[in-house]
């Protein structure tokens, strides 16, 4: 499988980087959330109708990709903003889509070789959030990963939490080797110093993402919400 890192992002934060003496903006505005509406095997038009034409067009490993960025840097960089997508077409369908922001470090965007056609991978793995405690200052978000395969999951999760304010994440984490044996879960947590909707209103956690690394291909799975209080299983 061979990766890329889409160059756009690098050239437009060196450009924001040097014009970082005063405000200036690189790339084109766009609304990054609708990226999260952007799913496998979705075509050019459905793409385009959610995020707007292309900032850059590339061909890579045979596979079509398409780029949008936008890098705003205010004086000395204090309030500077990034936002990156790319996504991959195959035979005219997606097969893999990348997000970054400022809280995300920019991930390779991976190619499937020709080799494996546009097969893509069963949605095998599930995340779902459970109880938020709080632990003194912190609250604790607990996540069931279940493994819905007929093979040990060893693959990797990664979740975020999200807010309602745009660009702001609440928390982040990585999880590796996980060893979920077939048709059962395993319980994860993240901690993050904001609560969820009945403890800090519009600043609460509301939402979380995640990514499934399912053995060779990273792509976006799903989303959802988290319990609005402590205490309470999510429904």
């Amino acid at each position: 499988m061979r990766k890329i890192i889409a160059n756009i992002a690098v050239g437009l934060v060196a450009t924001a980087m040097l014009m970082s003496s005063g405000c200036a903006s690189a790339g084109r505005e766009f609304e990054y959330r609708n990226a999260e509406e952007v799913t496998l095997r979705m075509t050019y038009a459905e793409v385009a109708e959610i995020l707007g034409p292309p900032v850059e067009q590339s061909e890579v490993n045979g596979a079509v990709v398409w780029s949008w960025s936008f890098v705003r840097s205010n004086f000395l960089g204090v309030g500077s903003s990034s936002k990156f997508v790319s996504v991959a077409f195959r035979d005219h369908k997606v097969v893999n889509v990348v997000r970054s922001d400022d809280g995300i470090e920019f991930e390779e965007l991976q190619i499937p070789s020709r080799s494996s056609g546009s097969r893509l991978p069963a949605q095998t793995v599930e995340v779902t959030n459970g109880l938020i405690e709080d632990i003194g200052g912190e609250y604790r978000y607990f996540f069931d990963i279940r493994n819905f395969s007929n093979r040990e999951f060893n693959g990797v999760v990664k979740i975020v939490l999200d807010n309602n304010q745009p660009h702001t994440i609440n928390g982040r984490e990585t999880f590796r080797k996980l060893g979920v044996p077939p048709g059962l879960s395993r319980r994860v947590y993240i901690d993050a110093y904001t609560g969820p909707r009945t403890v800090h209103g519009d600043w609460s956690v509301v939402g979380y993402r995640y990514w499934v690394d399912l053995g060779g291909s990273k792509v976006v799975q799903s989303r959802g919400s988290v319990n609005r209080g402590v205490g309470l299983f999510n429904n």
